[in-house]
């Protein structure tokens, strides 16, 4: 039967802090400490939280709710907690029986688009929309807690996957699409994790038109280029927008069209698109990227996306799904920070030179900055014509936009002819 001592390891190895080592952070400790005010418990209410718990898991389902094990806690061992106390506790022990717990709050915000931990006893930093990355209020103090927090989130949506002494890195979702990868202390100096969130509702092109990411005349060439059936490659840096950008391209696509997504992890967003399959990469089931690509081509697609392609088997798996696979294009995302990068690194993976004209566009996305000065532009978009890149758009930081090359002028000619 589980200890109270267990339960406070697993459930409550966790601390809330006030004040944090970043005192040179611009953000204020009270706005930092916002998201957890719900979670400060002191040590009486940290054990009385724990007893609840281990009632709850006595009794099992159907059981008592979280509220009433708090109550009868209290009431056993004549501990008189005020409301507000007692409403927290409850709170806290719904959030762990039924959510991610003291992640809750910040998977919640809807301006902070990721959750960062460096180790064990370290703060859990967020990167807030707009202002950086900033310590919050959340301090893990177990690792078996982590684990079991991971863990919990990777078996929300029935994958097999773990974080394990056997399995040291773990690469899984949550069924809002946020993408968590961790890394236990065997591979790594400390035991980490990071969990990129997705917004609920995608940013459409006409959302990336109004946050100046991406021009209006480059928006409308991308959306007649993909509706000619043109296939699309988008690169970029980390964290710098490719997945928004492909979701965003996709969405203006007609609804009818059949598409299969191939990823590792679900990524992909196309809400108003009904005729679609989505394929999960599983490691520890033997089913790599590579593989879906090819049974893909078996599922007749109109379109198919593959959520990013690094290897020089995902890129061959991809080439021939250019030349031979769906009845209209494909689509991919790719680590380079220009067009001609890109084509040169997936020539080195072994795509071939003469086939490299099939990607037909390239289209780069660059994160500029940190903190309240990061941005996120489209800085080329280029066709590719005997295996090189031609520049459409080039990113002009004068007007911090996209400005029409003399060769794309001659290639929109060409096109729309």
């Amino acid at each position: 039967m589980v200890s109270e001592a267990e339960i406070s390891e697993y459930l409550l190895g966790w601390r809330v802090v006030r004040e944090t080592k970043q005192s040179h952070n611009s953000l204020k400790t009270a706005e930092k400490f916002s998201h957890y005010e719900a979670y400060d418990l002191n040590e009486v209410e940290r054990k009385i939280a724990a007893a609840a718990l281990k009632l709850v898991f006595e009794i099992g389902e159907p059981g008592i709710s979280a509220t009433e094990a708090v109550e009868k806690v209290c009431s056993r061992d004549f501990v008189l907690l005020s409301q507000k106390a007692g409403a927290r506790v409850s709170r806290v022990c719904n959030s762990l029986l039924s959510g991610f717990g003291p992640l809750d709050p910040l998977i919640e915000a809807e301006n902070i688009e990721e959750i960062s931990l460096s180790g064990i006893g370290e703060p859990v930093r967020i990167f807030i929309a707009g202002k950086g990355w900033a310590e919050s209020g959340l301090v893990f103090t177990s690792e078996a807690c982590v684990y079991h927090l991971v863990n919990k989130i990777s078996a929300t949506t029935g994958s097999s996957r773990r974080l394990t002494l056997s399995t040291p890195i773990l690469n899984s979702f949550l069924p809002n699409g946020s993408r968590l990868h961790a890394v236990s202390g065997q591979i790594s100096s400390k035991l980490t994790f990071t969990l990129r969130k997705f917004r609920a509702v995608p940013f459409t092109l006409s959302n990336l038109v109004e946050n100046k990411t991406i021009s209006t005349m480059a928006v409308d060439f991308l959306r007649g280029a993909v509706a000619s059936g043109l296939s699309m490659v988008i690169a970029g840096n980390t964290g710098s927008g490719k997945t928004t950008l492909l979701n965003a391209v996709l969405s203006t696509l007609p609804s009818q069209e059949r598409f299969v997504m191939v990823e590792d992890v679900s990524e992909i967003s196309l809400p108003q698109h009904e005729h679609k399959i989505r394929l999960l990469a599983d490691t520890n089931a033997g089913v790599t990227l590579n593989q879906l690509v090819y049974e893909s081509l078996r599922m007749r697609p109109d379109r198919l996306v593959v959520s990013e392609i690094r290897n020089e088997e995902e890129v061959r798996a991809f080439s021939n799904a250019l030349l031979s696979g769906p009845g209209k294009s494909c689509f991919a995302t790719f680590h380079a920070n220009s067009a001609q990068e890109a084509l040169n690194r997936l020539h080195l993976l072994g795509f071939r030179e003469f086939d490299l004209d099939s990607i037909g566009l390239i289209v780069v996305q660059k994160r500029f900055g940190n903190g309240s000065a990061e941005k996120r532009r489209v800085t080329e978009i280029a066709a590719v014509k005997d295996g090189k890149a031609v520049i459409i758009f080039r990113y002009s930081a004068l007007v911090d936009g996209l400005a029409l090359t003399s060769s794309g002028k001659t290639f929109i000619r060409g096109f729309t002819e």
